[in-house]
């Protein structure tokens, strides 16, 4: 199938944002689904680890600033979860994050 010149520009495009815009494995993988590719799931020692993502991601996944996923989580929208090892740092439950996406509640 052919693509149109639009069409190739607005790849290019998109192409271009990601790469201005996207966190380093967000990156990859946005690029590697523009290729049609599958991205491959991050190899994770720890379980607690693949059910939690920073505010950054969830941001991405949400179409929000990080910002925005503070408030939410202080209002009780998403739940917060300390990621293993850190003091401070704390991210956000995957679950969490994909049931405020799927409700439309966040949309």
């Amino acid at each position: 199938m052919s693509m149109s010149s639009a069409d190739v520009a607005m790849l290019a495009a998109i192409r271009s944002m990601v790469a201005q815009l996207a966190p380093g494995k967000m990156r990859r993988a946005l690029e590697m689904a523009l290729d049609g590719k599958e991205p491959e799931a991050p190899a994770r020692k720890d379980p607690v680890r693949r059910m939690v993502i920073t505010g950054d991601e969830a941001g991405m996944m949400l179409g929000v600033s990080r910002r925005t996923i503070i408030k939410w989580s202080n209002s009780g929208l998403l739940k917060r979860a300390k990621l293993p090892g850190r003091k401070l740092g704390f991210g956000y439950t995957l679950d969490s994050v994909e049931a405020a996406a799927s409700s439309g509640v966040v949309a």
